[in-house]
């Protein structure tokens, strides 16, 4: 399970909080920001894309520029880690797929958000936005 794959990676017992998609194309961008509390560790997966570039991704006050190709992800500290995109310069047609998943430390601080407060992945509770 991907879940056990992660929590090996950072050390610590992971637990699914939400997780979400995105289609990105032409003039996309995704402002600087930390994530929200439920998001105390981040995977970004590229699913997929269409085009000639990768369209990168910056962690940190370094701006660090990751490039993930198909298949390929990135983990970080989603509430301490500032992340972005800039404004995509690329062809019409082109496009890219990424999925978002995040998860709380399961002895953390933040274990209360476990599922998004949910008694499970794939329960809909409406909308949970803090």
């Amino acid at each position: 399970e991907k879940c056990e794959y992660f929590s090996d990676i950072v050390g610590k017992k992971l637990i699914p909080t939400f997780s979400s998609a995105r289609l990105y194309g032409k003039g996309q961008y995704m402002t600087y920001h930390v994530d929200q509390i439920a998001c105390e560790y981040a995977v970004s997966t590229n699913l997929g894309y269409k085009g000639d570039n990768l369209y990168p991704f910056y962690l940190g006050d370094d701006a660090h520029e990751v490039l993930l190709d198909k298949n390929e992800c990135v983990i970080y500290k989603g509430m301490e880690v500032p992340h972005w995109r800039e404004y995509w310069d690329c062809k019409e047609d082109d496009w890219l797929v990424q999925l978002f998943m995040f998860y709380v430390d399961a002895e953390g601080p933040y274990k209360e958000h476990a599922y998004h407060k949910r008694n499970k992945l794939g329960e809909d509770s409406g909308p949970i936005w803090y």
